[in-house]
Protein backbone atom coordinates (compact mmCIF):
# COMPACT_ATOMS: atom_id res chain seq x y z
CA UNK A 1 0.00 0.00 0.00
CA UNK A 2 1.12 3.50 -0.76
CA UNK A 3 -0.33 6.65 0.46
CA UNK A 4 -0.29 9.65 -1.59
CA UNK A 5 0.48 12.75 1.02
CA UNK A 6 -0.56 16.28 0.33
CA UNK A 7 2.55 18.19 1.45
CA UNK A 8 0.83 21.48 0.40
CA UNK A 9 -2.24 21.12 2.44
CA UNK A 10 -3.23 22.52 5.98
CA UNK A 11 -3.01 25.83 7.65
CA UNK A 12 0.52 24.91 8.69
CA UNK A 13 1.94 23.11 5.38
CA UNK A 14 3.96 22.52 4.14
CA UNK A 15 6.48 22.19 7.34
CA UNK A 16 4.01 20.46 9.76
CA UNK A 17 3.22 18.06 7.21
CA UNK A 18 6.93 17.45 6.18
CA UNK A 19 7.54 16.82 10.28
CA UNK A 20 4.73 14.64 10.32
CA UNK A 21 6.04 12.69 7.47
CA UNK A 22 9.62 12.64 9.18
CA UNK A 23 8.41 11.26 12.20
CA UNK A 24 6.43 8.12 10.28
CA UNK A 25 9.68 7.71 8.60
CA UNK A 26 11.93 7.63 12.04
CA UNK A 27 9.20 5.46 13.54
CA UNK A 28 9.52 2.88 10.56
CA UNK A 29 6.77 3.61 8.00
CA UNK A 30 8.64 1.88 4.68
CA UNK A 31 9.98 5.22 2.66
CA UNK A 32 8.39 3.47 -0.48
CA UNK A 33 5.00 3.33 1.32
CA UNK A 34 4.70 7.15 0.36
CA UNK A 35 4.41 9.45 -2.38
CA UNK A 36 5.03 13.34 -1.31
CA UNK A 37 3.36 15.93 -3.59
CA UNK A 38 4.73 19.45 -3.22
CA UNK A 39 7.49 21.08 -3.47
CA UNK A 40 10.70 19.19 -4.19
CA UNK A 41 13.43 21.49 -3.33
CA UNK A 42 12.02 22.36 0.15
CA UNK A 43 11.26 18.74 0.96
CA UNK A 44 14.72 17.90 -0.25
CA UNK A 45 16.18 20.54 2.37
CA UNK A 46 14.09 19.46 5.63
CA UNK A 47 14.55 15.91 4.78
CA UNK A 48 17.42 15.12 2.37
CA UNK A 49 17.81 13.46 -0.60
CA UNK A 50 18.99 10.60 0.58
CA UNK A 51 18.05 6.55 0.18
CA UNK A 52 15.51 6.89 2.35
CA UNK A 53 13.54 10.15 0.82
CA UNK A 54 10.25 8.89 -0.27
CA UNK A 55 9.07 9.95 -4.03
CA UNK A 56 8.26 13.15 -4.69
CA UNK A 57 5.86 14.78 -7.19
CA UNK A 58 6.53 18.60 -7.53
CA UNK A 59 4.33 21.60 -7.12
CA UNK A 60 3.99 24.72 -5.30
CA UNK A 61 0.28 25.48 -6.08
CA UNK A 62 -2.08 24.49 -3.46
CA UNK A 63 -5.46 25.21 -3.06
CA UNK A 64 -6.27 27.95 0.19
CA UNK A 65 -8.52 27.18 2.69
CA UNK A 66 -10.91 30.13 1.31
CA UNK A 67 -11.22 29.11 -2.17
CA UNK A 68 -14.24 27.83 -4.00
CA UNK A 69 -13.68 23.83 -4.11
CA UNK A 70 -14.67 23.84 -7.89
CA UNK A 71 -13.39 27.00 -9.65
CA UNK A 72 -9.83 26.30 -8.00
CA UNK A 73 -9.74 22.60 -9.09
CA UNK A 74 -10.69 23.92 -12.65
CA UNK A 75 -7.92 26.81 -12.43
CA UNK A 76 -5.43 24.58 -10.64
CA UNK A 77 -4.89 21.55 -12.57
CA UNK A 78 -1.50 21.00 -11.11
CA UNK A 79 -2.77 21.79 -7.34
CA UNK A 80 -1.42 19.66 -4.91
CA UNK A 81 -4.64 18.22 -4.11
CA UNK A 82 -5.32 17.50 -7.76
CA UNK A 83 -2.15 15.46 -8.69
CA UNK A 84 -2.93 13.29 -5.25
CA UNK A 85 -6.06 11.95 -6.75
CA UNK A 86 -4.47 11.59 -10.07
CA UNK A 87 -1.98 9.56 -8.77
CA UNK A 88 -4.65 7.21 -6.70
CA UNK A 89 -6.43 7.21 -10.19
CA UNK A 90 -3.68 6.09 -12.17
CA UNK A 91 -2.58 3.69 -9.41
CA UNK A 92 0.58 5.28 -8.07
CA UNK A 93 -1.13 5.22 -5.09
CA UNK A 94 -3.61 3.25 -3.23
CA UNK A 95 -5.24 6.36 -0.99
CA UNK A 96 -4.01 9.86 -0.22
CA UNK A 97 -3.91 12.49 2.82
CA UNK A 98 -4.64 16.10 2.90
CA UNK A 99 -5.33 18.63 5.88
CA UNK A 100 -6.58 21.11 3.59
CA UNK A 101 -9.49 22.70 1.82
CA UNK A 102 -11.82 19.88 2.27
CA UNK A 103 -14.13 20.70 -0.08
CA UNK A 104 -12.04 20.61 -2.53
CA UNK A 105 -10.70 17.07 -1.28
CA UNK A 106 -14.01 15.82 -1.56
CA UNK A 107 -14.35 17.24 -5.41
CA UNK A 108 -11.29 16.45 -6.36
CA UNK A 109 -12.07 12.42 -5.75
CA UNK A 110 -15.14 12.84 -6.27
CA UNK A 111 -14.50 13.92 -10.56
CA UNK A 112 -10.80 12.30 -10.21
CA UNK A 113 -12.19 8.65 -8.76
CA UNK A 114 -15.62 8.61 -9.42
CA UNK A 115 -18.53 7.85 -7.09
CA UNK A 116 -20.01 4.10 -6.64
CA UNK A 117 -22.44 2.50 -8.61
CA UNK A 118 -26.02 4.44 -7.73
CA UNK A 119 -24.71 7.05 -5.46
CA UNK A 120 -25.26 10.36 -5.90
CA UNK A 121 -23.48 12.56 -3.13
CA UNK A 122 -20.00 12.34 -1.59
CA UNK A 123 -20.36 12.32 1.97
CA UNK A 124 -17.12 12.63 4.79
CA UNK A 125 -16.87 9.72 6.98
CA UNK A 126 -15.86 10.41 10.88
CA UNK A 127 -14.80 7.74 13.20
CA UNK A 128 -15.05 8.26 16.72
CA UNK A 129 -14.65 6.90 20.09
CA UNK A 130 -17.90 5.62 21.96
CA UNK A 131 -18.31 3.90 24.98
CA UNK A 132 -18.58 0.25 23.02
CA UNK A 133 -16.06 0.73 20.70
CA UNK A 134 -15.08 2.79 17.65
CA UNK A 135 -18.01 3.83 15.52
CA UNK A 136 -18.86 5.75 12.18
CA UNK A 137 -20.58 9.29 11.28
CA UNK A 138 -21.37 10.18 8.00
CA UNK A 139 -21.59 13.09 6.48
CA UNK A 140 -19.47 15.52 8.40
CA UNK A 141 -19.30 18.48 6.63
CA UNK A 142 -19.42 17.21 2.53
CA UNK A 143 -23.27 18.09 1.73
CA UNK A 144 -25.08 20.16 4.32
CA UNK A 145 -28.62 20.00 2.61
CA UNK A 146 -29.03 16.37 1.41
CA UNK A 147 -31.69 14.72 0.51
CA UNK A 148 -33.83 11.46 1.49
CA UNK A 149 -31.66 9.62 -0.89
CA UNK A 150 -28.28 11.34 -0.03
CA UNK A 151 -28.73 10.37 4.42
CA UNK A 152 -30.45 6.87 2.65
CA UNK A 153 -26.73 6.16 0.76
CA UNK A 154 -24.46 7.61 3.61
CA UNK A 155 -25.91 4.69 5.58
CA UNK A 156 -24.74 2.42 3.55
CA UNK A 157 -21.71 4.09 2.93
CA UNK A 158 -21.53 4.18 6.61
CA UNK A 159 -22.29 0.32 6.79
CA UNK A 160 -19.16 -0.34 4.42
CA UNK A 161 -16.81 1.36 6.22
CA UNK A 162 -17.67 -0.29 9.67
CA UNK A 163 -17.83 -3.55 8.38
CA UNK A 164 -14.74 -3.30 6.68
CA UNK A 165 -12.72 -1.01 8.50
CA UNK A 166 -14.08 -1.11 11.86
CA UNK A 167 -15.07 -5.10 11.82
CA UNK A 168 -18.41 -4.37 12.57
CA UNK A 169 -20.86 -7.39 12.27
CA UNK A 170 -23.55 -6.76 10.53
CA UNK A 171 -23.54 -3.14 11.54
CA UNK A 172 -26.53 -1.22 12.80
CA UNK A 173 -27.66 2.43 11.84
CA UNK A 174 -29.11 5.49 13.88
CA UNK A 175 -30.26 8.63 11.92
CA UNK A 176 -29.09 12.03 14.12
CA UNK A 177 -32.36 13.98 15.39
CA UNK A 178 -33.61 16.09 17.59
CA UNK A 179 -35.61 13.61 18.90
CA UNK A 180 -36.10 9.27 19.41
CA UNK A 181 -39.40 9.79 17.50
CA UNK A 182 -40.09 8.52 14.12
CA UNK A 183 -42.30 12.19 14.05
CA UNK A 184 -38.92 14.72 14.83
CA UNK A 185 -37.62 16.79 12.60
CA UNK A 186 -37.64 18.20 9.42
CA UNK A 187 -39.74 17.23 6.75
CA UNK A 188 -36.19 15.53 5.23
CA UNK A 189 -35.05 13.68 7.99
CA UNK A 190 -38.25 12.03 8.46
CA UNK A 191 -38.48 11.03 5.01
CA UNK A 192 -35.32 9.51 5.51
CA UNK A 193 -36.47 7.93 8.96
CA UNK A 194 -39.20 5.91 6.93
CA UNK A 195 -37.06 5.08 3.91
CA UNK A 196 -34.45 3.32 6.77
CA UNK A 197 -37.29 1.78 8.46
CA UNK A 198 -38.97 0.31 5.34
CA UNK A 199 -35.47 -1.24 4.60
CA UNK A 200 -34.08 -4.50 5.22
CA UNK A 201 -31.16 -2.69 6.83
CA UNK A 202 -30.64 -2.86 10.62
CA UNK A 203 -32.15 0.88 11.36
CA UNK A 204 -32.30 1.59 15.64
CA UNK A 205 -34.31 4.83 14.89
CA UNK A 206 -33.47 8.61 15.41
CA UNK A 207 -30.08 9.31 17.68
CA UNK A 208 -29.91 12.28 20.05
CA UNK A 209 -27.25 14.61 20.21
CA UNK A 210 -26.50 13.08 24.21
CA UNK A 211 -26.85 9.41 22.70
CA UNK A 212 -24.09 9.71 20.02
CA UNK A 213 -21.14 7.94 22.15
CA UNK A 214 -24.14 5.60 23.90
CA UNK A 215 -22.20 3.16 21.18
CA UNK A 216 -25.89 1.84 20.56
CA UNK A 217 -25.20 1.69 16.85
CA UNK A 218 -22.36 1.46 14.62
CA UNK A 219 -22.98 3.91 12.06
CA UNK A 220 -24.81 7.45 12.69
CA UNK A 221 -26.36 8.80 9.31
CA UNK A 222 -26.00 12.85 10.03
CA UNK A 223 -26.65 15.83 7.04
CA UNK A 224 -23.59 17.46 6.76
CA UNK A 225 -24.42 20.92 8.53
CA UNK A 226 -25.25 18.63 12.00
CA UNK A 227 -22.37 16.49 11.29
CA UNK A 228 -20.11 19.34 10.96
CA UNK A 229 -21.71 20.95 14.06
CA UNK A 230 -20.69 17.84 16.46
CA UNK A 231 -17.22 17.49 15.17
CA UNK A 232 -16.32 21.31 15.27
CA UNK A 233 -18.05 21.55 19.32
CA UNK A 234 -16.05 18.25 19.89
CA UNK A 235 -13.24 20.01 19.06
CA UNK A 236 -13.75 23.10 20.73
CA UNK A 237 -14.54 20.60 23.64
CA UNK A 238 -11.15 19.62 24.06
CA UNK A 239 -9.40 22.58 22.83
CA UNK A 240 -11.10 23.81 26.14
CA UNK A 241 -10.34 20.85 28.59
CA UNK A 242 -6.62 21.20 27.32
CA UNK A 243 -6.48 24.70 28.24
CA UNK A 244 -7.73 24.25 31.57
Amino acid sequence: MRIAVDVLGGDHAPNEIIAGVALALEQSFPPDGLLLVGPEQLIREKMGSGADCPEIINTEVRVEGEESPAEALRSKADSSIRLCVDAVARGAASGLVSFGNTGATVVASAVGLGLLPGIKRSGIAVSLQGVNGRFVMVDAGANPSPKPEHLFHYGLMGRAYAQDILNAENPSLGLLNIGGEASKGNTVLKETHALLEASNLPFHGNIEGNQIFEGNVDVIIADGFSGNTVIKVLEGFGEFLMAG
